[in-house]
């Protein structure tokens, strides 16, 4: 996994203020829940014979590598801009409980199929507290996706902890809608990373990919 990163310069950093308001917040996250049009997507799903589910995980991982603000990480006293990041996707195993499968940076679609794959028969031969999961926890330049495909939800709230967060934002997708095609789509941020702005231009960027997926798989 590339780990590579740049240190943002918090003196110069238009976001400063910002940054030092929303970091000491109790809860310094902002949620926001939306539906994308998933029509054009499906169809070519359908017509390539290609995972629905590995299609939209790997559009959300790409602009999130896209939208620089998603790359952005707190440790100790310094903002990190990593060059890339992975995803780390839950997976639901045997005995109905979750795994946690985790994804490397991919450039491209058939590399996204080839490592998910991977990624989800280690977490499924695994237990959920293996090893590896608790070597993963200290990974930063990762997001957490998640999919519960049982709910078209509009609204969505994580399990949190006491501890410092370090930005790591959490992509939630839900049920699919069958009348128009409509699937749910939650993003948890931390504030004193990003605003509305760039939660919208990520909406506006997988918007735009899932209407042209013959463009972007």
């Amino acid at each position: 996994m590339n780990d590579t990163y740049t240190l943002c310069d918090l003196n110069t950093w238009p976001r400063k203020q910002h940054y030092a308001f929303y970091k000491g917040f109790d809860q310094p996250c902002f949620n926001i829940c939306c539906e994308l049009d998933a029509r054009a997507l499906y169809q070519y799903c359908r017509d390539h014979k290609v995972s629905f589910l590995n299609a939209y995980l790997y559009l959300a991982m790409s602009v999130a590598n896209k939208v620089e603000n998603f790359r952005y990480r707190m440790i100790d006293n310094e903002v990190r801009i990593y060059e890339q990041t992975a995803i780390s996707v839950t997976q639901l195993a045997d005995d109905q409980t979750i795994r946690f499968s985790d994804i490397p940076y991919s450039p491209n679609f058939e590399s996204y199929e080839s490592q998910a794959a991977i990624a989800k028969q280690n977490a499924l031969s695994n237990p959920f507290m293996s090893e590896d999961f608790a070597q993963k926890q200290a990974v930063l330049n990762t997001i957490y996706m998640s999919v519960i495909p049982w709910i078209s939800f509009s609204s969505f709230s994580h399990a949190t902890h006491n501890r410092s967060s370090n930005g790591i934002p959490r992509i939630v997708f839900g049920k699919m809608k069958k009348d128009d095609c409509r699937i749910p789509l939650s993003l948890d941020v931390h504030h004193a990373l990003m605003d509305g702005l760039h939660t919208g231009r990520f909406v506006e960027e997988i918007q735009s990919r899932f209407d042209q997926p013959d463009r972007w798989l």
